[in-house]
């Protein structure tokens, strides 16, 4: 030790802190203790007493008695009647060794208005070196700083949990918003799931695979139905998105439902120049493609003699499905249509057909499987389209489902 740390670094002792270790070079080597076990005495608010016994674990790790140190605190009057109330004394001494080796010992303190490391007594069997003739006891009377103190490691995997099972809504690959790990507000991540009662596994463990489950479901590819109409030079497409972002807030499974141009080779093609109509030299060919981290992605060709053949392998551009130019949008028509304008129908008796407005909310109501009128109401508001921000009900004690997303113009 005297060889690849004292002699590596400043290591001086102070009165006040005890043992400093500064300014050590880069192939220093200063080896920790390890705590094998705890002995309390007394334990209070006001007083404690209990012994540490330390293992020079980097010299054998062999888990056993290698120095004692007694700890002893006390607060305020508790100590002594001239003590403020606001003030710990903090006692230590050194009361057994057999690690035959230079060690020091103390502690980490938080809260008061000296916060740090302390390491202020050597072990009693070695007197030598830099530990010589420095203190087997010690003591000092911190006063507390009024703010919150540091806090303890959490269980690692709890770590794991917050910066290996978050949602990067911002892209910067940081759980740096609350709402990327912790979306309930309650401090813990999304994915962790502590059991402590045995009868609590069964649902943790219920919730660890539901997550997995969304994981999986989050990341997959767009759903892409089989045609289901086309006309001459004309496909339209319909899909679905499990997942996206809108404004750092996610939106899931999003409906979609667009129009495509098919040209005489059989090529799919935007309608790029946005013009309306089938443009065989400025229309770009698509490609439809899935990337394992990205989703579906659409590459994009030139064409620029118009012969149905791509000018290269390597596309001009790739974009998501749904940043494309389509020559129709079902979303921006709908958009385009406000909810109280929309033609919606349904049926209670299957045979005849009614209004799905308001005015048939009573009607309605046991089909909603809503508890009260304005409830029947909030939940046909929100087919319809409206966007209930802030709105909560009994059914929805955490409001409805967000939907808008930004759309292409056409």
């Amino acid at each position: 030790v005297g060889t690849v740390c004292a002699n590596k670094c400043n290591v001086h002792y102070d009165s006040d802190r005890g043992f400093l270790i500064e300014n050590c070079s880069s192939d220093s080597y200063c080896p920790s203790n390890t705590i094998v076990d705890f002995y309390v005495d007394t334990i209070s608010d006001k007083y404690g007493k209990f012994r540490i016994n330390f293992e020079d674990v980097e010299q054998g790790a062999d888990h056993d008695m290698d120095a004692i140190v007694e700890y002893e605190y006390c607060v305020g009057s508790s100590c002594d009647p001239q003590i403020p109330e606001n003030q710990v004394k903090i006692k230590l001494n050194s009361t057994y060794a057999a690690g035959c080796i230079a060690q020091v010992m103390g502690f980490v303190i938080s809260g008061s208005t000296e916060d740090g490391t302390y390491l202020p007594v050597r072990d009693s069997d070695s007197n030598s070196g830099v530990v010589a003739n420095k203190p087997l006891s010690w003591e000092k009377i911190f006063t507390s700083s009024g703010m919150s103190s540091a806090q303890l490691l959490k269980n690692p995997l709890w770590y794991a949990a917050k910066y290996g099972g978050f949602k990067d809504y911002n892209g910067n690959d940081q759980p740096d918003l609350e709402n990327e790990w912790d979306r309930n507000n309650d401090g813990v991540p999304d994915t962790y799931f502590f059991v402590s009662n045995p009868l609590k596994l069964e649902q943790q463990l219920e919730k660890a695979f539901i997550d997995i489950l969304n994981q999986a479901s989050s990341g997959t590819a767009v759903s892409i139905l089989s045609t289901t109409g086309s006309g001459e030079g004309a496909v339209y497409q319909a899909y679905f998105l499990p997942q996206k972002m809108e404004e750092e807030e996610p939106r899931t499974w999003l409906g979609y439902l667009h129009a495509l141009f098919v040209d005489k080779y059989g090529n799919l093609r935007e309608d790029t120049n946005g013009n309306d109509a089938l443009d065989m030299t400025n229309d770009y060919i698509i490609n439809m493609r899935y990337d394992p981290s990205e989703g579906t992605i659409v590459d994009k060709y030139e064409d620029s003699d118009g012969d149905g053949v791509k000018d290269s392998d390597t596309p001009i551009d790739s974009v998501p499905l749904e940043d494309i130019k389509p020559i129709w949008n079902a979303g921006k028509k709908l958009w385009e249509n406000p909810p109280l304008s929309r033609s919606i129908f349904t049926t209670v008796n299957g045979h005849e057909s009614i209004d799905f407005v308001e005015s048939k909310s009573t009607t309605l109501q046991d089909k909603l499987r809503a508890t009260t009128i304005e409830e029947a109401n909030n939940i046909i508001n929100w087919i319809r389209g409206e966007d209930l921000n802030g709105v909560t009900d009994t059914i929805h004690p955490e409001g409805f489902r967000k939907r808008s997303i930004t759309t292409t113009d056409k």
